[in-house]
């Protein structure tokens, strides 16, 4: 869960476009190297979680899926695959993988993400990480799906192109008022089709 909620704060600085810390003259400079020593640690340590962890069996049908947590090697969050989705991203700018090497591994995700079962664009929370099938009794989720679409968003907009169009289609394709409980205005918190 740290290393998720590092990653978030993460994808906070790259979207604001925060690179670097102003240094302040009462801070001493050893304090202000430690953080930012601690932050970069966080932040390779978070992309290798990914990097380690997604489905990259180019055979499989969960290609780019990503774990929900190193404990279970089958159990894929549709929540964690926004997550790595926007791991790509952090590891092209910081050198940890070639930005031809993460397009490759975003294509073969939004191929995954194109042929997966969904209900109005929204995806079921856990699903297994080779077939892509519903993971017992899983939700479909509205909240996972919205932190995939984060990710679809950073990606398409960071590489454009044809990673754009596809994961503007699989964002379209969401459609968020079927999933809106008319009477209160509200998002309804999960959904199963029985």
């Amino acid at each position: 869960m740290k290393r998720i909620l590092s990653l978030l704060f993460l994808l906070l600085l790259v979207l604001t476009g925060c690179t670097r810390f102003e240094t302040k003259e009462h801070i001493p400079r050893e304090i202000i190297n430690q953080k930012t020593t601690n932050i970069e640690n966080e932040m390779k340590g978070s992309f290798n979680f990914f990097y380690e962890t997604t489905n990259l069996d180019e055979g499989s049908a969960g290609y780019g899926l990503a774990r929900d947590r190193f404990s279970n090697p089958d159990l894929s969050s549709i929540a964690s695959t926004g997550y790595a989705l926007t791991a790509w991203v952090i590891g092209v700018e910081n050198g940890y993988i070639t930005k031809e090497a993460a397009e490759e591994i975003i294509k073969g995700t939004l191929t995954t993400l194109e042929n997966m079962d969904n209900y109005n664009g929204f995806y079921f929370h856990f699903v297994n990480i080779r077939t892509t099938k519903r993971v017992g009794g899983s939700e479909v989720s509205v909240i996972d799906t919205a932190l995939l679409a984060l990710g679809l968003i950073v990606v398409g907009e960071y590489f454009g192109g044809e990673i754009l169009n596809r994961a503007d289609k699989l964002i379209d394709r969401i459609d968020w008022n079927w999933y809106l409980n008319k009477k209160t205005n509200q998002f309804y918190m999960s959904y199963k089709p029985e």
